[in-house]
């Protein structure tokens, strides 16, 4: 019994370290998305609509496999595209761990990390955690 117990909380011990991890990870990460939208907010827009896209090039992308469609995003903005893909991976390792409860402690607390932004860093795990379990932004 002692072995099963030393066991169950070894495995406990590990996922707490882990989940710890992904909190540092994802605070990081939203750190980049917010300071990134503040940059924008405040830099003139490109010509053209669209960040400068024009038609043929989004009837192209609406074609395009998903592959061809998800490079297309990382070559347009690889920092961003990389943030929102590793945003949306821990969502769904937390969510292995621990459910949707786990999702919901640990999008609270990462928000809470910079009330400033709070609002945004919810809206951020909230439509990247779409569709993982049952969680609906």
């Amino acid at each position: 019994m002692t072995t099963s117990r030393a066991t169950h909380e070894t495995v406990n011990q590990g996922a707490a370290a882990e989940v710890s991890g992904i909190k540092h990870a994802l605070d990081a990460l939203l750190t980049v998305a917010t300071d990134r939208a503040l940059a924008r907010r405040f830099t003139p827009s490109q010509e053209g609509g669209l960040r400068g896209f024009i038609f043929s090039e989004c009837l192209a992308l609406f074609e395009a496999s998903e592959a061809q469609r998800k490079a297309a995003d990382l070559i347009r903005d690889p920092i961003g595209e990389a943030v929102r893909v590793a945003v949306r991976v821990l969502g769904k390792r937390l969510h292995e761990l621990g459910g949707m409860d786990l999702m919901t402690t640990v999008l609270d607390e990462v928000a809470q990390l910079d009330r400033a932004n709070e609002p945004r860093r919810e809206t951020i795990m909230d439509r990247r955690w779409d569709g993982i379990g049952s969680w609906a932004s």
